[in-house]
């Protein structure tokens, strides 16, 4: 065999085993199918788990109420029933946008939660509990009274909060026994938890029936477009926890139930949920395929940080957790996957 033919043969082989261990191109990232893990694992379940707690606490207040005359049980078991919708709302809230947001002039979830109304973090306590005193003393006959027309300041979560977890003089006693003996005293008191329950569970319900199909079928429109809807989902978290850091609601929400850092807690739980949902197709999935791993572990690294200060109820420490974590969802999240985002939460300060 002759030297040239020799050489020939070697690079022949040498391109034959380059061909050979040449892999193709990894297929792009399926991100409809994340999108759809996002709805289909995190808004949708989130959703339900409101509408379950709600209408555990409108079932807690007719017991309360109707009936046998109120007693601290169950005074006690309505407040567990709210501590309970509270901590579920607030893993529901992180997903701002769509159906949540809706409407003018005022979005559906101010309804739901005055304090988060507009991400103003504004509280309307004293004016609650200056109505309340005012049905309680004077014997208002509430029920010819439509709820559904009052004003997002008067109802809801923390309407239901101030009537639950004191009396209606001055100063309020917190006592469950005392509670109920103003139940008893003022039934009209019993008319006003009766039909501000009945309004937040229909409103509940009509919020987790926007995204379904025999609802508003909001879920259709946010598949129709993937980047919009992922877009859409982590600039909603980053406004979320930019309104818990900046608008001190560590300190400031749950002024009278004293459950802030749990509603809090309870948000963690859901930012887990939402990194993971889908498994596969999830965000932490896609993260791993575009070797950035470090986001991942940082998200995770943040999270338990935050529960450390929130262990701690140490509101200095966990304020720049809560902004680590809003910019991983809005920057670290989107350039580690290649995702276009559209304009971040502002509110005009």
């Amino acid at each position: 065999m002759n030297e040239s033919f020799t050489s020939w043969l070697a690079g022949a082989a040498a391109l034959a085993a380059v061909g050979c261990s040449s892999e193709e191109p990894a297929p792009p990232p399926d991100f409809d199918a994340t999108a759809a893990a996002l709805a289909n694992d995190g808004v949708l379940p989130a959703g339900a788990r409101f509408v379950d707690a709600i209408v555990a606490l409108d079932d807690a207040i007719g017991t309360l109420c109707g009936g046998s005359p109120p007693d601290a049980t169950a005074v006690e078991t309505s407040r567990e029933r709210w501590r309970e919708a509270s901590r579920v709302w607030n893993r529901y809230a992180i997903y701002d946008f769509g159906p949540m947001s809706d409407g003018i002039p005022t979005p559906a979830d101010a309804f739901i939660d005055s304090f988060k109304a507009f991400r103003q973090g504004e509280s309307h306590v004293e004016t609650l509990r200056t109505e309340l005193r005012t049905i309680v003393a004077d014997g208002t006959d509430l029920s010819g009274d439509d709820f559904t027309a009052r004003t997002y300041q008067r109802v809801g979560l923390v309407a239901l909060e101030v009537a639950l977890f004191e009396t209606a003089v001055e100063p309020p006693d917190p006592a469950a026994a005392a509670v109920a003996d103003e139940l008893s005293a003022s039934p009209n008191k019993c008319t006003y938890l009766e039909k501000q329950s009945e309004v937040l569970r229909d409103r509940a319900v009509a919020l987790d029936a926007a995204w379904r199909p025999d609802g508003g079928d909001y879920l259709a429109t946010y598949l129709s477009s993937t980047s919009d809807a992922l877009g859409a989902v982590l600039t909603a978290v980053q406004g979320h926890l930019e309104y818990l850091e900046r608008r001190s609601i560590a300190n400031r929400g749950a002024p009278i139930s004293g459950i802030s850092y749990e509603n809090i807690d309870a948000t963690m739980d859901e930012l887990e949920v939402l990194l993971n949902a889908g498994d596969a197709d999830s965000l932490a999935s896609r993260l791993e395929q575009a070797q950035a791993q470090a986001v991942r572990d940082d998200h995770a690294t943040r999270i338990a940080a935050a529960r450390a200060a929130i262990g701690a109820e140490d509101p200095d420490a966990l304020g720049p957790e809560l902004v680590a974590l809003g910019t991983i969802h809005l920057n670290d999240i989107p350039q580690a996957l290649g995702i276009t985002l559209g304009l971040n939460f502002t509110d005009g300060d």
